[in-house]
């Protein structure tokens, strides 16, 4: 496949992750079916999470700090819709203009690798664009897939100001092999003995590379930071290997403690690896999935400068017992609460509520600058009509002043945690708090909104909203994420 050069003023200009607050131990997972312990954790995305809900956590970060991009992509191999776009459900959450167009890259784990360089090619052309990915991994119980896989959004912007990272040329080589596969109606994949199809990787991996490192002008000397995405772990093994020989360091991908994040993996990469690069330093990500791509970065001296800004600290994990990661999982289903199921969204009310639905948009009045939650049109304090402004909580931290736990209610994460928030510059909102420990909630506990997956209805709709979540579990949402 042909090589692509960038042009001088297109690159990265801002990244962020998501990465759900809950761990499942290795040991844990293996126990349960008798076989032999192993170290380490996996991410796992909560109860109420999917990989659209996780992508708009993880692109989140960008947009605030920017203008909106032209072009959003969202990849995922494990899509929650066919044929409807969950790209517009991202675009819609992050509150995006009308013309900013949401496409979906979806299906493949070479989807994620595809979102990053159609994102890249947006920028060449001086349209500033934002590749997002989310997977959330599972496997058939007990197998290699379940415990290995992991539950990570991440989110490259690409754009011509304030560059973090240049991206100096691509290389792909496609290959036609059935290593890996998914029926679309199974509930887990399959893969076939991974030493049939490792050899063809490494030669389709090592192609890529070369066809990269020719339009860079570059050789392999030159690479300092090499990043290697995949599910073949012999494959990524046997690549990292060759490529370290020559003297570059991996990057740290903490996949002993997050696990395999799929199609999120190449923009995960992007990410950490530009967390540790310093100025002229040159990163290599290679994704191996049906062939080869590969991206080579040259990291900018703006960087170092928006990495230096405070970070908050990431709080302890929350660790889930396999039982639960189960039934979240769907493989166990819990006896059904003595309660009405959830009402489906109904298609037209949700169109026509979309900015309160999607992007918590309130309203303000204009005369008392009284805020309304959901958004109205006669004032609750003066009585002036048709007098609001759109005001969004979304960014917005907030405090608990009344809570609840609920036993009786159904959840798959019980008890279930209504609260009454009231936000920063207005506004009163009740809603449910997410991904906080029950015994540690606290009237006057700060919180942030976070978009999730309320329910699912018999015929697949999913019903989208926001929950709050402690501020320290929210600040992990964008864990060390950099925009410049």
């Amino acid at each position: 496949m042909a090589d692509h050069r960038t042009l001088a003023n297109a690159g990265v200009t801002g990244y962020s992750r998501y990465v759900p607050v809950w761990r499942l131990t290795h040991a844990s997972a293996r126990r349960a079916w008798g076989t032999a312990g192993a170290r380490g954790t996996r991410a796992v995305a909560g109860h109420d999470e999917d990989p659209t809900s996780m992508a708009v956590e993880a692109a989140r970060r960008c947009v605030r700090h920017s203008a909106p991009p032209e072009v959003l992509y969202f990849a995922t191999a494990t899509p929650v819709y066919l044929e409807k776009s969950s790209a517009t459900t991202v675009h819609a959450a992050l509150g995006l203009p009308s013309s900013t167009a949401a496409l979906d890259c979806s299906g493949a784990t070479r989807s994620g690798m595809a979102a990053l360089r159609a994102a890249w090619s947006e920028a060449v052309a001086g349209r500033r664009a934002l590749a997002v990915a989310a997977d959330v991994r599972s496997g058939a119980p007990g197998s290699r897939d379940e415990w290995a896989g992991g539950d990570v959004a991440a989110a490259v912007e690409f754009g011509g100001e304030e560059i973090l990272a240049r991206v100096l040329a691509t290389g792909s080589s496609s290959l036609e092999v059935l290593d890996r596969w998914r029926a679309p109606q199974a509930r887990h994949g399959r893969s076939w003995d991974e030493r049939a199809s490792e050899q063809l990787y490494v030669d389709a991996a090592m192609e890529a590379i070369d066809i990269a490192l020719g339009a860079a002008g570059l050789s392999l000397g030159d690479i300092a930071w090499i990043g290697v995405a995949g599910l073949h772990q012999r494959a990524r093994s046997a690549v990292t290997r060759r490529l370290c020989e020559a003297g570059a360091r991996a990057i740290d991908d903490r996949e002993h403690e997050l696990g395999t994040p799929g199609c999120a993996q190449p923009a995960h990469l992007v990410g950490r690896g530009l967390d540790g690069a310093e100025a002229g330093e040159r990163l290599l990500i290679v994704s191996l999935a049906d062939g080869a791509d590969t991206m080579i970065l040259e990291a900018t001296p703006d960087l170092d400068r928006w990495r230096r800004r405070d970070r908050p600290e990431s709080p302890p994990a929350l660790e889930v017992s396999y039982e639960r990661f189960l039934v979240w999982r769907g493989e166990l289903q819990l006896d059904a609460a003595r309660r009405p199921d959830p009402d489906a969204p109904a298609p037209s009310p949700a169109a026509r509520n979309r900015e309160w639905k999607f992007a918590l948009t309130g309203s303000r009045c204009e005369d008392c600058g009284t805020v309304h939650l959901p958004p109205g049109r006669v004032c609750v304090r003066c009585s002036a009509v048709d007098r609001m402004t759109s005001h969004s909580v979304r960014d917005r931290e907030g405090v608990v002043v009344t809570f609840q736990l609920d036993y009786l209610n159904a959840s798959q994460n019980p008890p279930s945690m209504p609260v009454v928030v009231d936000f920063e510059g207005g506004g009163r909102l009740l809603c449910e708090l997410t991904d906080a420990d029950p015994a540690a909630v606290r009237i006057g506990d700060r919180v942030r909104m976070s978009f999730r997956r309320m329910s699912v209805s018999p015929e697949g709709v999913q019903n989208y909203f926001w929950k709050a979540r402690p501020v320290g579990a929210a600040k992990e949402s964008w864990e060390e994420g950099t925009h410049a």
